[in-house]
């Protein structure tokens, strides 16, 4: 099979929920695939989605800030 790549973007990080974009990429670097996944934080104790701890929001926020400084994807294909 042929060797990919992936890179992902966090898009957006409130509350509980996450959105994540991923592209896939080929050998060459061309862009083979793209996917968005949005997802909840859940609580392994309780199994129900709760806010994450202020650990987590802090590497968020941190993530965020320097995800914002690269390509947005195409607001065509997100969510």
């Amino acid at each position: 099979g042929d060797r990919i790549s992936v890179e992902s973007q966090l898009l957006e990080a409130k509350g509980k929920k996450l959105r994540i974009f991923h592209r896939l990429l080929d050998e060459n670097g061309a862009e083979v695939a793209t996917g968005e996944a949005v997802m909840l934080h859940v609580s392994l104790e309780t199994r129900s989605t709760c806010l994450p701890s202020e650990t987590v929001i802090s590497r968020q926020e941190a993530m965020l800030k320097a995800h914002a400084t690269l390509p947005q994807p195409d607001p065509a294909i997100l969510l």
